[in-house]
């Protein structure tokens, strides 16, 4: 029972914690580029350190249905520059806030630029799949 009790109160030290939580007009203004894409395939087996990874850790298999390293073929960009002739990888951290993209599905990302000028997010962000046409017609609006 303590060691239970131990675990559950350790639990939250691991999550990942969003605050302030914004509106989407908030993060469409502080994002550094908002696009539209699908998810075209996912590359975290071939991320050095793939393999030590907690995640792979636990389920080895978890590449077949999404990851955190997607290339993303886009669809259309609503902010920032980006060539929408070429695909663009997420870099992930492998941290718990990175985003799980679920392979062949669509998202629209609020992606930062990092010192190297590759793309991030995260799940602190609005980016999230698509499957409501409503949220891209809000997303229209705010260009």
């Amino acid at each position: 029972i303590i060691l239970f009790g131990l675990l559950i109160l350790t639990a939250d030290l691991f999550a990942c914690e969003c605050i302030p939580t914004m509106t989407l007009e908030e993060n469409f203004k502080k994002a550094d580029i908002v696009f539209y894409a699908k998810v075209k395939s996912i590359n975290d087996r071939q991320v050095e350190g793939f393999e030590d990874t907690m995640l792979f850790t636990m389920d080895s298999l978890y590449t077949e249905k999404g990851g955190y390293h997607p290339t993303l073929k886009i669809k259309k960009v609503y902010k920032g520059k980006v060539n929408s002739k070429i695909n663009v990888t997420i870099k992930s951290n492998w941290g718990l806030c990175d985003v799980f993209f679920k392979s062949d599905t669509d998202y629209i990302v609020f992606g930062y630029l990092d010192k190297d000028g590759q793309i991030q997010t995260s799940i602190c962000t609005a980016t999230t799949d698509v499957t409501n046409k409503e949220f891209l017609r809000k997303i229209e609006k705010m260009k």
